[in-house]
């Protein structure tokens, strides 16, 4: 069996807890004062599967003129001083299990944990630390997603600049941010809804979704959001830049507008649906961030390419009118725009 397959089989059987438990590097004494966690759930030095182990009982243990020492019992206590105790008896470590190491509960228990940890060793001297997997999964959680609003702000006043020097325009890359901002919160709470199975609210009554949600991974919006970002932009500037050229020539806004859909929408909505497909083949995929990737991002794009851009944005756009190039001075529309070869065809009449 493929290690994946066997570490999912192991946290069926036996929970994810108990293969990803929380190392403490303190005394025992200070853990077991921590609100939420049950002394069954502690491994140490003088807890066995939540059991003490009376501190006599270990003396005896290491005592070579008492019977006790020689006994199996005697070297389990002995075998387990010497798991968990420094050479030089200076530090001491243990385990304590929680259901779901990297839930909501986990994490409000890692940090009820570290604010009382905190405050005893400061009274007593103590130095502690808290490790394990699912601390490390905790803390880089709340190290990205604390500077996540910062990346999204950034992001945002990056394309709204640069789309503002291409095109001398400041509601162009308004519109821009806002129509990708569209096309992100659907894909997002789609996602939320049907992986993470949110509840969601309509006319009063608490709808959830009916199938089985295995939830959202956090790095998902995080790896995607610039991606997306990124070509749905792109897709924008495309179109955008086949309208203003048309209104840059002489035709009206609604006629620019229109040849600019006629010429290369055919090659957004076709890219996008290239996009798609090469992404299409992740949605297999057993694991489940690469799956909600996939799910994301396939969405998006075609989301993107046929609905916001050829019909939210042109309409947008239609509504606008000139105020589209502003402070941009575009030039008189010379009357309603026909197609080189209509323009010979009525010359030569």
């Amino acid at each position: 069996m493929p290690a994946g397959l066997a570490l999912r089989e192991l946290e069926t059987r036996f929970g994810t807890g108990l293969l990803y438990p929380y190392y403490i590097l303190v005394l025992q004494q200070m853990v077991l004062a921590v609100p939420g966690t049950p002394r069954q759930n502690i491994t140490g030095a003088f807890f066995a599967n939540g059991e003490p182990v009376p501190f006599e009982l270990v003396r005896m243990a290491f005592d070579a003129g008492t019977s006790f020492s020689n006994t199996t019992t005697g070297g389990h206590l002995r075998s387990l001083i010497e798991t968990f105790f420094t050479k030089d008896g200076d530090a001491t470590f243990l385990y304590v299990i929680k259901g779901d190491p990297f839930g909501d509960v986990s994490r409000r228990w890692l940090h009820e944990a570290r604010s009382y940890l905190e405050e005893v060793s400061q009274a007593g001297g103590y130095e502690w630390q808290i490790a394990g997997m699912g601390a490390v999964t905790i803390d880089t959680q709340d190290s990205v997603l604390a500077a996540f609003p910062l990346v999204i702000g950034t992001t945002a006043l990056t394309v709204f600049c640069l789309l503002g020097c291409a095109f001398g325009s400041v509601l162009v890359p308004m519109r821009s941010v806002l129509t990708t901002a569209c096309t992100l919160v659907f894909v997002y709470a789609t996602l939320q809804i049907v992986q993470g199975g949110a509840p969601y609210h309509l006319l009063q009554l608490e709808l959830r979704a009916p199938w089985e949600c295995p939830g959202v991974a956090w790095l998902v919006p995080v790896m995607t959001f610039t991606v997306l970002t990124g070509l749905n932009t792109d897709y924008d500037v495309f179109l955008v830049a086949g309208i203003r050229k048309m209104r840059a020539l002489g035709a009206s806004n609604d006629d620019a507008i229109v040849s600019g859909l006629r010429s290369n929408g055919g090659v957004i909505t076709t890219a996008g649906a290239i996009m798609a497909l090469a992404f299409s083949g992740l949605l297999a995929s057993s694991t489940l961030a690469v799956h909600q990737v996939a799910f994301v991002v396939v969405l998006a794009v075609l989301a993107d390419t046929l609905v916001v851009r050829m019909l939210l944005v042109p309409a947008v756009m239609a509504l606008l009118g000139e105020w589209n190039w502003w402070p941009t001075a575009m030039r008189d529309a010379d009357g309603p725009y026909l197609p080189l070869s209509e323009k010979s065809r009525a010359a030569l009449l």
